[in-house]
């Protein structure tokens, strides 16, 4: 989509809000619907999500749109080019022929820009394993979401998963998840007070068992697991 619509009733919910607060709000916005990250911070991101969802919203609404468009199209299409007699032949060989040259310019254009983010990534991630993985989300975002990443894009999504940390992890929940954007990885079950890490509940009473053994003084270890 290129463009979004803002209404008056939108007001309300960023009224209290500084003007630096909306300055921030608008940019995360903008930047939100162009490449699809979700740049806000604390002090803005509740009043953020409010226009998140309707966006997101309008999206689906938008696409669904542009498909039934599509599918209509081809079927005028197809009946018409049923009724065409062989006269009419050359010119359509001609115009495949024009089709298939814009799109190898396209095609082109595409390289340029995929070697230019491919360079950024190598330099600025020393693992490769780090580095196909990030070109792997990159992949999805396009594949599923229909986002043309720009170099501009992929530094804001790069320092984004160097801030959150957990890597490589982020990248592989990201490409087995399919998300669109980073997102920190949830907290684990067990509480930190268990240096040991627990994998299943077997775990956690063989550690509990160990620890009551090992020393008959201690205080009750308070532990919460998945059943």
């Amino acid at each position: 989509m290129r463009s979004f619509v803002l209404h008056n009733s939108y007001y309300a919910p960023i009224s209290d809000l500084s003007d630096e607060e909306l300055g921030r709000l608008f940019r995360s916005i903008f930047i939100y619907q162009i490449d699809g990250i979700d740049t806000a911070d604390d002090s803005i991101k509740m009043a953020f999500r409010f226009f998140k969802n309707q966006m997101d919203l309008d999206r689906k609404k938008y696409e669904d749109k542009c498909a039934k468009n599509k599918e209509n199209v081809d079927k005028r299409w197809q009946s018409k080019n049923a009724k065409e007699n062989d006269g009419n032949q050359s010119q359509t060989n001609e115009y495949d022929r024009m089709q298939s040259d814009t799109n190898h310019t396209y095609n082109y254009n595409d390289n340029i820009n995929n070697n230019d983010i491919y360079t950024y990534i190598d330099q600025n991630l020393s693992s490769s394993n780090e580095q196909e993985l990030f070109k792997g989300f990159l992949k999805i975002r396009k594949d599923k979401f229909k986002l043309d990443d720009t170099l501009q894009t992929v530094k804001i999504l790069l320092q984004k998963y160097i801030d959150l940390g957990s890597r490589p992890k982020i990248l592989e929940k990201a490409i087995t998840s399919a998300w669109k954007d980073l997102y920190p990885l949830s907290q684990p079950t067990v509480q930190p007070i268990l240096s040991t890490k627990l994998q299943n509940n077997e775990d956690v009473l063989d550690h509990i068992f160990s620890t009551a053994n090992s020393n008959f003084t201690q205080d009750i270890v308070e532990v919460s697991y998945v059943e």
